[in-house]
């Protein structure tokens, strides 16, 4: 495990409640409390996971607050390089995924759709966010 300077900011609870997250998606995932999700990658490829890098630079040499801290990674090694198996990112709590999201906001922008430019939204034509 090859953790981030956010994991020593963000200590694990003990004895956390872990489990999966029952969610389409292209990895298997853990949610361990509202602490963390642990990510399981399905497809394995040799160097550096882009989910890892950019994480790593957001996390550690931009201090972006705006997405979940990388708080580290489980990879493999050798003396040819390495591979990605997992990673584990703050757990933030919010609404929802994108797909749970997205019938609600596709109704809304339909309906604002046959509005009047510059005319104010009714109540039931809120966006959902």
């Amino acid at each position: 495990f090859r953790a981030t300077n956010a994991f020593a900011a963000q200590p694990m609870p003990e004895n956390p409640s872990v489990r999966p997250l029952a969610v389409e998606q292209s990895n298997s995932s853990i949610l361990i409390d509202d602490y963390a999700v642990l990510k399981f990658y399905r497809r394995l490829a040799g160097g550096t996971h882009p989910d890892l890098e950019v994480g790593r630079f957001l996390t550690e040499t931009a201090g972006f607050a705006n997405t979940p801290s990388l708080l580290g990674a489980v990879e493999l090694r050798d003396s040819e390089g390495g591979v990605a198996i997992a990673a584990v990112h703050a757990f933030i709590r919010n609404q929802g995924d994108g797909w749970s999201q997205h019938p609600g906001l596709s109704r809304a922008l339909s309906r604002r759709r046959g509005g009047v430019a510059g005319s104010a939204p009714s109540d039931g034509d809120r966006l959902p966010y």
